[in-house]
């Protein structure tokens, strides 16, 4: 960019830092033809708890998509079953660990529940912190990220919350596993408004 006389600028940027409750982390780069790129800046700000992000929904998933509740529309309130075995462990897994971080922990003998518990993936099972932005969960739905106060996996819509996708937005006609890889994969909106922002004032 530099060689095309553009003035570029890169930095790795922490969701947490402005106002997105994760601690995803997304390298940035800016360039600028006429200015400078160093003066892109996005302004820090302290994200809400997942456990505040999450209130003000029902607490068990919607057996229909949408759903009325107090009167409201929910949408994409659904999640999937897990099987019986993993149903008996999830209420002993604590808030900020997973299955298999408990397990190294000491704190749940996991091979009771799951064979070849070692192999599995670090954040498998993981139990969202109420209080902590949520680290970087690759795939949610097949690491099944669950709610910090519930014992289930999170909804999409739950996912879609911490993610910062206002609660209006559908992500029908996905089907679920589509519906939570579509969260996955984005730039959280609250985040790419931000850098939105952050280019307008240099063009």
């Amino acid at each position: 960019m530099r060689k095309l006389n553009y003035d570029a600028h890169a930095r790795i940027y922490t969701m947490s830092d402005h106002g997105v409750p994760m601690k995803r982390r997304r390298w940035i780069v800016v360039a600028v033809e006429h200015g400078l790129a160093s003066d892109f800046a996005i302004p820090m700000v302290e994200p809400p708890s997942p456990g505040d992000v999450l209130s003000g929904l029902p607490e068990e998933p919607c057996s229909s998509n949408p759903c009325m509740w107090k009167g409201k529309v929910i949408y994409d309130h659904v999640n999937v079953e897990v099987n019986s075995k993993l149903r008996d462990v999830i209420p002993l897994i604590p808030p900020g660990y997973s299955l298999v971080t408990a397990h190294r922990a000491g704190l749940i003998d996991a091979s009771k529940y799951v064979k070849d518990i070692n192999k599995k993936h670090s954040y498998w099972l993981y139990r969202i912190h109420p209080n902590e932005p949520l680290p970087t969960v690759p795939h949610p739905r097949r690491s099944m990220l669950l709610h910090p106060f519930f014992n289930r996996i999170v909804t999409v819509r739950e996912l879609a919350r911490l993610y910062t996708f206002p609660d209006w937005f559908s992500f029908k006609p996905l089907n679920i596993d589509e519906m939570y890889s579509a969260i996955t994969d984005s730039v959280p909106p609250l985040f790419a408004m931000k850098v939105a922002a952050a280019i307008k004032k240099l063009i």
